[in-house]
């Protein structure tokens, strides 16, 4: 029973939320603060009527409900839109500008390196720890750039690798199941491991991971429409208020948490491959002892 309402208070953090965020930052409260004597004509009627329906009084029942019903429903379409939105980016930035860099820069490697000769790499080993050091931090910069411009990211961690070949022999040798081996797509075997896990309750944490890492998606979809919302909108809908006067910083903080979720997004997308991974490999390889437990 817990387990089942923990599951439900995940998928409704997953959908809800992100609902709730978007009616926050894009129509209560810029709406709320806006004087009408102060507003662009485009948008008057919308806050006239919103300012209408606030002066009214509702059962506190029935506004929670109809406000838990359009949260849920526009989560539903953040979730889906925020997927099409990483397809796209995955499509143009990872696909496209990225892979055609790396084979720019790896033409340039293979060229350099004909072109280096013995002279020029480093002789002792304090040179070359100076130069593994420069290098060392050169990647540092380069690897977290890369977290925040690029859409994709590894369906697993590259430490669960063993255990992921182990797990595909073992159901090859003993299972006579031969088609994770045929069929090298992630997604088959994830969604296996999954039911498997399940069945055999085998606790992981994959459907807490694929709630966060939806929701985390959807959010980070919300800021940087937030930001486009604010540049090109915000300062049209009240010129002389506050929030235009200090839609520089509002832009500031939506990009920083763009960024934020961003990067969460797709540490949870690896970490719930990386459970589906452990549950396989326990359902098949180690259930003797989970059995016994």
């Amino acid at each position: 029973m817990l387990h089942r309402l923990d599951e439900f208070l995940f998928d409704i953090m997953g959908i809800f939320v992100p609902g709730l965020i978007t009616i926050a930052i894009f129509i209560v409260y810029p709406f709320s603060i806006l004087p009408i004597e102060q507003v662009n004509p485009t948008f008057k009627k919308l806050l006239f009527y919103i300012k209408e329906l606030n002066s009214m009084k509702f059962d506190p029942l029935l506004i929670f409900l109809v406000l838990f019903i359009i949260c849920y429903i526009l989560g539903h379409v953040i979730k889906v839109a925020s997927n099409m939105y990483y397809q796209l980016g995955k499509s143009i930035v990872d696909n496209t500008i990225i892979d055609g860099l790396d084979a720019i820069l790896e033409n340039i490697k293979k060229y350099r390196t004909l072109k280096t000769s013995y002279n020029e790499t480093p002789k002792n080993s304090n040179e070359k720890r100076i130069y593994m050091r420069k290098w060392s931090i050169v990647r540092f910069f380069v690897d977290n750039l890369l977290k925040i411009i690029t859409f994709d990211a590894p369906s697993y961690d590259y430490k669960f690798e063993n255990m992921y070949k182990d797990t595909k022999i073992r159901l090859k040798e003993e299972y006579g199941i031969s088609y994770f081996f045929e069929n090298r797509e992630w997604y088959p075997f994830y969604k296996s491991g999954k039911i498997v896990s399940e069945r055999l309750n085998i606790k992981t944490n994959t459907r807490q991971f694929l709630a966060k890492y939806n929701f985390y998606r959807s959010v980070s979809f919300i800021f940087i429409c937030h930001t486009f919302y604010m540049i090109l909108i915000g300062n049209k809908l009240a010129p002389n208020l506050m929030i235009a006067k200090y839609s520089s910083i509002i832009i500031g903080l939506d990009i920083i948490l763009w960024i934020t979720f961003h990067i969460k997004y797709k540490r949870y997308w690896t970490m719930c491959g990386n459970e589906a991974i452990l549950g396989f490999y326990n359902s098949v390889i180690l259930k003797e002892f989970t059995e016994k437990e």
